[in-house]
């Protein structure tokens, strides 16, 4: 269903509730009219009784025009229209009400069976609701029946007809074929929702197709199949029952004694009757042109209630509208906006990227390393690949890491991580400042991608309604609202609190001091190494044949002193923690020693590993150190 939203600042209750109505009638309307002419030959084959509604879809349709007039295929569109200003504006509006009742709201999180269910409810409340134009609708469609059987029309008009029903019926007549009519909306509604949003996001993702109309259109077909195929037994039968009226009617403008025609006593005898006189797929009758017409008319509601809802949101001052909006323009929140940007389905979408700081250009190698660094996997390369920056980076400066050494300051443990094989590296040690600015370069390439850097949002209003949007407010007052909102932004998330789920959240009571250091290798510097202390783990990882990058994870007090240390006696403390041991337990040693010698060849390690030996540290870059502090952050989805 299509994600729009009214209910913003400046928009109050009455006038949301009103635009939101007008806008969802107005594009029935539409929908209705332009495919009215197959409603009508559906109706004319499930009545089927005599030989102006024989010979198929394509013969029914021709007779109508050419014993009636083309106008004829449009006759009862007054009331049908009618029908869906009462059972469209309440369908949508029940449904986004159910939605708001009983999506999960710990999770925010609305499944498809509970969709169904909406769908079904709000299907069913509204058809009640809108059955008696119904009625009105079937009766002004079967005139044409009497034309050419030389019979005395009986309505003028559709509000003649909906008096004479009256006059005729009483009020709670008007509700005749209620039963199998909300039926059929309550299974129309049900299949069409779930197998719309299904088979849409199927051809997303699984054959690569884009989000256009093309994909809505095989996606309206899907569903209008599915609704055809579960609701149309409902329909016929509804049909019978509305049409036995008709015959009622005859009988007293014809003055005959018996005005009651004892065709079918109810909607189960009804149902029992067709398929009992006529046979079971009697049921299906007027099944080409009832799912003909759900596939466009689905197709044709869907995409002018967005586009005039769209229409609606750009006319307005008080905001702008975007298809998507990532809050946050660090690493995570780069990577996405590439992603959509380089991803030709997606390239017809509206992305906005808030950052609160400003990104760096990747330059010329500055010949000072960042103190941030990340180790980067494999598969995170062969993103940067997909994303065409990954030669940029290469350019600038990136390091393999082709083994990693783990070791244990309080026994002789180790573990070893070797190249899955010759060609294939542990991982990358790059600065997350030429990440983060080689993916803001690249943004430039995408014409959908807009970038806003120097904002921060203060507040993001979400909604759980298919028809609404998300509402993020930036700190200069300005609104902007999107159908998708994707949240970056770190470990105090605005997204994240607007969203209202379960957050756990400690502290590690553990710094992380954070340098470059020069070492001074045996070998390549090409190996990541950390030692376990029990103060924390000390890792080093290698930035050139000469540089490795320091995080030393100890204790805040320890760390902050370690900060104020002056370079060469931090480069001492530094040595020690690395080679000390002072901390050695020898009765674990001796039993990892008979462990090694009972497993014998299965736990040596290779010459090389064994010739390997921790760096030491020799200088410190200037003006390189900083603290931060270290917990867990865990949202519950």
């Amino acid at each position: 269903m299509s994600r729009v939203k009214l209910d913003q600042e400046g928009v109050g209750g009455f006038q949301r509730f009103a635009t939101k109505y007008f806008l969802s009638c107005t594009a029935a309307l539409v929908a209705e009219t332009v495919t009215y002419p197959l409603d009508i030959t559906k109706t004319r084959l499930q009545i089927a009784r005599n030989k102006f509604t024989k010979g198929g879809m394509l013969r029914v349709t021709y007779d109508i025009i050419r014993r009636e007039g083309p106008l004829m295929l449009w006759t009862g569109v007054g009331p049908a229209i009618t029908r869906h200003y009462i059972y469209t504006g309440i369908r949508i509006g029940m449904y986004e009400w159910l939605r708001d009742l009983v999506h999960d709201k710990k999770d925010g999180v609305f499944p498809v069976h509970k969709a169904m269910m909406a769908g079904a409810v709000s299907g069913l409340v509204a058809q009640f609701a809108a059955s008696p134009t119904d009625l009105v609708k079937v009766q002004m469609q079967m005139e044409g029946l009497r034309k050419l059987q030389g019979q005395t029309l009986r309505y003028t008009g559709a509000i003649g007809c909906f008096l004479s029903l009256y006059r005729t019926q009483g009020f709670f007549g008007l509700w005749i074929g209620w039963v199998p009519n909300c039926q059929r909306a309550a299974l129309l509604n049900m299949a069409d929702i779930a197998t719309y949003d299904f088979v849409k996001h199927k051809l997303i993702l699984n054959l690569d197709l884009q989000d256009n109309w093309l994909t809505h259109a095989m996606a309206s077909c899907c569903a209008g199949f599915a609704a055809a195929v579960v609701s149309l037994p409902s329909d016929v039968v509804k049909t019978r029952m509305m049409d036995q009226i008709r015959h009622e009617l005859d009988a007293k403008m014809d003055k005959k004694q018996k005005t009651t025609v004892d065709r079918y006593s109810g909607v189960i005898d009804c149902f029992v009757k067709i398929i009992k006189n006529e046979g079971f797929f009697s049921l299906y009758k007027g099944f080409l042109p009832s799912y003909i017409r759900m596939a466009p008319w689905s197709l044709t509601f869907w995409m002018l209630l967005r586009r005039s809802v769209k229409f609606y949101i750009s006319s307005r001052k008080a905001s702008s509208y975007f298809d998507a909006v990532i809050v946050g323009g660090g690493l995570v929140g780069n990577a996405m906006a590439c992603a959509i940007g380089s991803n030709k389905n997606l390239q017809n979408l509206s992305v906005l990227l808030i950052e609160s700081g400003t990104p760096k250009p990747v330059a010329k190698n500055p010949g000072v390393y960042s103190n941030r660094v990340s180790a980067v996997s494999p598969a995170s390369i062969e993103l940067f690949k997909k994303l065409q920056i990954w030669d940029r980076l290469q350019s600038y400066r990136v390091k393999k890491v082709n083994k990693l050494h783990v070791l244990d300051s309080c026994s002789n443990s180790e573990i070893f991580f070797d190249q899955p094989n010759a060609m294939q590296e542990i991982a990358y040690i790059i600065e997350n400042d030429a990440m983060v600015g080689a993916m803001y370069e690249k943004l430039r390439d995408f014409p959908n991608i807009t970038a806003k850097t120097g904002a921060t949002v203060s507040q993001c209003s979400l909604t759980t309604s298919l028809s609404d949007l998300t509402t993020v407010v930036l700190s200069d007052g300005e609104t902007i609202e999107t159908s998708l909102l994707i949240g970056a932004d770190g470990h105090k998330s605005k997204v994240r609190e607007a969203m209202r789920v379960d957050y756990t959240s400690w502290d590690y009571e553990q710094h992380a001091l954070v340098a470059t250091v020069q070492v001074e290798p045996l070998g390549a510097n090409d190996v990541a190494w950390q030692r376990f202390t029990s103060s924390g783990p000390i890792a080093l990882l290698p930035l050139s044949d000469s540089l490795s990058s320091l995080i030393w994870t100890t204790s805040p007090q320890e760390a902050e002193k370690l900060k104020q240390l002056p370079p060469d006696n931090f480069i001492d403390q530094l040595n020690h923690a690395l080679f000390t041991e002072d901390d050695q337990n020898d009765s674990v040693n001796q039993a990892l020693f008979t462990v090694k010698k009972a497993c014998g060849m299965v736990c040596n390690k290779s010459d090389e590993f064994k010739n390997s030996c921790i760096p030491h540290a020799i200088s410190l870059q200037p003006d390189n150190r900083a603290t931060f502090p270290l917990g867990l952050n865990h949202a519950h989805r």
